[in-house]
């Protein structure tokens, strides 16, 4: 069962928020993979799986072809620092299918500058046109301090 409201000013992201992801936060479980937040679907594949019960063959195609490690893959890597449309196609191959583990290639930018990168790469103006400043703003960031990194 999922909470939704709709906010028409967001371009890409809805407002709708699973409850059952949301108790699973608090309560500290692994998220399902049927999970969405704000309309978009957990990326079940990348976070809901410890290298250590990935399938060997997949470990070594995330290894070989992405460059994952159990330490990159556990924690963070370095390819989680780019937007996706910045990630060259034949690394998106493998991010459709071993990361993401979808081949809508407009849901998996949402999903990854989202769940993966984390809106890193993103100047303001690009947080404005995706429709989420007000997130932003809420955690206390303004264009001066984003684009600028002046945190003091």
């Amino acid at each position: 069962q999922e909470h939704t409201s709709t906010s028409s000013s967001s371009m890409h992201h809805d407002e709708s928020v699973s409850i059952k992801t949301q108790q699973r936060q608090l309560n500290h479980q692994q998220p399902q993979h049927n999970d969405t937040v704000r309309g978009l679907p957990f990326p079940y594949c990348r976070y809901g799986r410890k290298w250590e019960d990935l399938h060997h063959s997949t470990a070594r195609s995330l290894r070989t072809h992405l460059g994952y490690t159990r330490i990159g893959w556990n924690a963070a890597h370095d390819l989680e620092n780019s937007q996706y449309n910045d990630i060259d196609e034949e690394s998106k191959k493998w991010i459709r299918s071993h990361v993401l583990c979808s081949n809508d290639d407009e849901q998996n930018q949402k999903v990854w500058d989202c769940f993966v990168n984390h809106y890193y790469n993103y100047w303001w103006s690009d947080i404005q046109d995706a429709g989420l400043t007000q997130y932003f703003e809420v955690l206390g960031w303004t264009r001066d301090v984003w684009d600028g990194g002046n945190y003091n």
